[in-house]
């Protein structure tokens, strides 16, 4: 019995898939804009950060890959994600993104931040 509460309580836990499956879920090896930047995007910035609702949010537009790039050359798309200091963090008043995210948003700025 002592045995069984000791396994119960020193197993192995996870709160979701990513953390259990992290190695092999996020995969950076050869990140494209198209396929794993730009899901990012949409799906945590361009709620505030789109053509239509920049003008309210800053006037940052992360809608086209012309628009992020400036924020990539700068330092700001990276610094914000990232909640570097000296940058205001983003997503606002929210949590950092997913580990992952930020592993694929890096290694594409690290592999040249390609229109690919």
């Amino acid at each position: 019995l002592i045995i069984g509460i000791a396994m119960h309580f020193s197993a192995c836990t996870f709160d979701n898939e990513e953390e259990l499956f992290a190695d092999a879920i996020c995969d950076t090896t050869e990140v494209s804009y198209k396929d794993a930047v730009v899901p990012i995007l949409q799906t945590s910035c361009l709620a505030c950060h789109s053509t239509a609702n920049a003008p309210n949010f800053g006037s940052i537009d992360l809608e086209g890959y012309d628009d992020v790039s400036i924020y990539v050359d700068n330092g700001r798309l990276w610094g914000s994600i990232n909640h570097d200091s000296g940058f205001l963090a983003m997503p606002l008043n929210g949590s950092k993104l997913p580990d992952c995210n930020l592993s694929i948003i890096k290694a594409w700025i690290e592999q040249g931040a390609l229109d690919n």
